[in-house]
């Protein structure tokens, strides 16, 4: 998105310099032959440079707008999700024992720790 922002506002200033030296380029040669002033000319010149100030706008505007919509879906998305589960309670433990079984742990080839059989052990 942001590649095909700068080569349209990149686009828009060519072509605003195009026209605005076409504008002052003509206006130089009506100015030489007497036919309009340079009051006129600038005039002109002010003008059409203002007509891009509008565009430009609404270009740099462009990402406010696309962000609002994308607020405004996942507002929509979060409108239409369906309520979340009730949770379950979990059963409460008769007392405080831990049971461990087959549980080993090893540093290399070396065993440090083996309980390969069922242990009960109490707090």
């Amino acid at each position: 998105m942001f590649r095909l922002f700068t080569r349209f506002r990149s686009r828009l200033n060519l072509a605003e310099l195009v026209g605005l030296a076409a504008v002052l380029v003509t206006g130089f040669h009506l100015v030489r032959a007497d036919a309009v002033t340079v009051g006129a000319v600038t005039a002109a010149a002010l003008h059409f440079h203002r007509l891009f100030n509008p565009i430009g706008f609404l270009i740099t505007q462009f990402d406010d707008f696309q962000e609002a919509g994308a607020s405004l879906a996942r507002l929509a998305g979060v409108a239409t999700m369906s309520p979340p589960a009730e949770r379950q309670v979990p059963e409460t433990p008769a007392d405080a024992s831990l049971e461990l079984r087959g549980v080993v742990h090893t540093y290399g080839d070396r065993t440090v720790l083996a309980r390969r059989h069922p242990a009960r052990r109490s707090r």
